[in-house]
């Protein structure tokens, strides 16, 4: 069990959704549109739990655009997002905890290691990122985007009455609206769909690598403007 005033997140880029509109005209079967689709897994506690009581909410992030590059920078703009997001909620913590796989193209790279120890000094919460098995992994938010991408291809497959999704903007805006916050009635679990365009991917940042770490299994922020590296 997690403390307090600590939020866990599994964080995940899963295969890009195809879009298949029911009416197409026959030219399109030769060409497809896609959009990306990052999926963020967070655990929190309760605002009631105690030390003896304790409640734990599950909340589901994702991050759907056009935009199909999977890059450090788009994770960036999604953090951003969620960060945002939970001071508007009033939702207070003072450590974040993250699970990831290995992909170096995406988390374990030198700017993401920059992005995070400026993320630290700038929001004062502690940071600890944690590597999964090399290359990509399998977890929970396989099942969470299935299931989302299932939601969408049968609402696309109705023939007369079904929504018109033709990019990641009309996606969030139905899921938004069927699936999103509000929906969820009395559960534990809510489902929130963010739209990540160019106003929310951040320039490219080049950074020295940092030698050896391919081989890092975890790390955490500190105060003292260093790391702490386990591997």
């Amino acid at each position: 069990m997690f403390p307090l005033d600590t939020i866990v997140s599994i964080v995940e880029f899963i295969k890009n959704y195809t879009l298949q509109p029911q009416n197409e005209v026959q030219a399109k079967y030769y060409t497809s549109q896609q959009v990306s689709i990052f999926v963020h897994i967070t655990f929190m506690h309760s605002p009631t739990s105690t030390k003896d009581d304790r409640k734990i909410l599950r909340e589901y992030h994702f991050y759907i655009s056009d935009d199909r590059s999977h890059s450090t920078e788009f994770v960036h703009g999604c953090f951003q997002l969620f960060y945002g997001d939970l001071a508007n909620r009033g939702i207070t913590y003072h450590q974040h905890i993250i699970w990831l796989d290995n992909c170096a193209s995406q988390f374990k790279n030198a700017r993401m290691f920059y992005w995070l120890s400026r993320m630290h000094w700038l929001c004062r919460i502690q940071y600890m990122w944690n590597f999964t098995e090399a290359g990509h992994g399998k977890g929970e938010h396989d099942g969470a985007s299935a299931c989302i991408k299932r939601a969408l291809a049968r609402e696309e497959l109705k023939y007369k009455d079904g929504a018109i999704l033709i990019d990641a903007k009309s996606i969030v805006q139905w899921c938004n609206a069927t699936m999103g916050p509000g929906k969820e009635g009395e559960s534990t679990v809510r489902r929130f769909f963010w739209l990540i365009d160019n106003t929310n991917i951040a320039p490219y940042q080049d950074c020295c690598t940092l030698t050896g770490s391919s081989e890092l299994h975890s790390f955490r922020s500190s105060d003292a403007g260093s790391w702490s590296i386990h591997t």
